[in-house]
């Protein structure tokens, strides 16, 4: 791929392989009601916080300057911690066992954590483009509305995961 066009594919690849995850869904199907509620919210804010802020580090990496890109590995490395505390049995630990299918999806999901990460460092090490021009809308402006949607966005998943979780 060209030039900073994969680091924003895999941020999309890494969002899109995490639909099938959702508790009660297809392909995760254990059991967390031993796991007290406070935990639960908070490892699942977490989940939430990596993907969704995958979304606007998508639109923003291919043209983002460097402190894009540490947010970008700071998001891949959010990845790598979610999918390595389940994968190694630390964190969440279920009475039922995982199956292959989800053993899978979380391999995939831990490399594209490491792809996201060794992407964008190789991206700080190439020349940062130009900066485009400023919108109508200033810079603070876009962030609270996104940062706002986002945030409605991510009570509602944290509501709707506890809410099958229990």
């Amino acid at each position: 791929m060209n030039a900073r066009r994969l680091t924003p594919v895999l941020l999309i690849l890494a969002i899109l392989s995490m639909a099938p995850l959702i508790p009660g869904g297809p392909v995760e199907n254990r059991s967390f009601g031993h796991i007290p509620v406070a935990m639960l919210i908070a490892f699942n804010a977490f989940i939430t916080l990596v993907v969704l802020g995958s979304i606007p580090l998508a639109a923003l990496a291919r043209r983002g300057g460097r402190r894009i890109l540490v947010w970008v590995i700071a998001d891949g490395l959010g990845y790598v911690a979610i999918f390595a505390l389940d994968l190694l049995h630390i964190f969440p630990v279920s009475p039922t066992p995982m199956s292959p299918a989800l053993i899978g999806f979380e391999l995939a999901g831990l490399a594209f954590g490491l792809a996201i990460i060794g992407s964008a460092v190789r991206d700080l090490r190439r020349p940062q483009p130009e900066r485009a021009p400023s919108r109508a809308l200033s810079a603070g402006a876009r962030r609270l509305i996104l940062g706002g949607a986002l945030a409605l966005a991510g009570a509602a998943i944290i509501a709707g995961t506890i809410g099958a979780l229990h």
